[in-house]
């Protein structure tokens, strides 16, 4: 088993607090503890590694919307949530994407193996405790993940 982990935010081996609230861990610290402190593998991609995944509406109408009733309905929920949460923007980071790359082909990226935090209760990391290691993704392949996906669109329009 691998736990592909979308990390708000980077962090340098040395603790100290986040640059700021990270959503997945803010959810459920003391189990991410669990799962950093496991021997389960944890694949680690930080938010400047994921945030590679920018798309333009323009590009998402003509690769995704085109195709059929999935892709217009993807497109609009995007559109209609970030007019709602993030105002008059023509762009979205599509930043869990990076997770279904990874399945598809893990090895294709950088990576680097680091110390796994733990975590305390403020969020802050700790790194007194000779943490194991855990991949930490520093690139990532955007096209790759955005043409299988419009690829896979529309193969399924054409069924």
């Amino acid at each position: 088993m691998t736990v592909i982990w979308m990390d708000g935010n980077g962090y340098d081996g040395r603790g100290g607090l986040p640059v700021r609230p990270e959503f997945n861990l803010s959810n459920d610290i003391g189990a991410a503890n669990v799962v950093l402190a496991s021997a389960v593998k944890v694949w680690r991609v930080p938010a400047p590694t994921y945030r590679v995944t920018a798309v333009g509406y323009v590009e998402l109408d003509a690769k995704v919307a085109s195709y059929g009733e999935i892709g217009e309905y993807l497109v609009r929920q995007l559109v209609e949530w970030n007019e709602q949460h993030s105002g008059s923007i023509e762009f979205r980071a599509l930043g869990d994407s990076p997770a279904i790359g990874l399945m598809l082909h893990p090895d294709c990226w950088t990576w680097v193996a680091r110390p796994a935090p733990k975590f305390r209760y403020d969020e802050s990391y700790d790194f007194s405790f000779g943490n194991r290691v855990i991949r930490t993704y520093d690139s990532i392949d955007a096209r790759f993940i955005f043409e299988d996906l419009f690829a896979k669109l529309q193969a399924f329009a054409r069924r």
